[in-house]
């Protein structure tokens, strides 16, 4: 789980912002969803008035949540 975690921070970190509209937007239509929402959501859930292309990605953050870590993972 954590090494899948780090590959999905080092795919985002490569991210434009259109390229993740576009991903969210395909995520969207596959739950039936407008894909035109996505860049609104994204917008909403960065607290962003408009994209900011050149802050997009910048600092990308892994969060591991748990109610039982193995010990190999929590290691400092």
């Amino acid at each position: 789980m954590d090494l899948q975690a780090i590959r999905y921070a080092a795919m985002v970190s490569t991210m434009t912002w259109r390229q993740a509209v576009e991903a969210h937007s395909r995520y969207l239509t596959k739950l039936e969803q407008p894909p035109e929402e996505a860049e609104p959501r994204l917008l909403r859930f960065l607290k962003w008035v408009e994209p900011r292309e050149s802050d997009f990605a910048q600092d990308v953050r892994i969060v591991l949540v748990s109610s039982d870590f193995h010990p190999e993972i929590a290691a400092p």
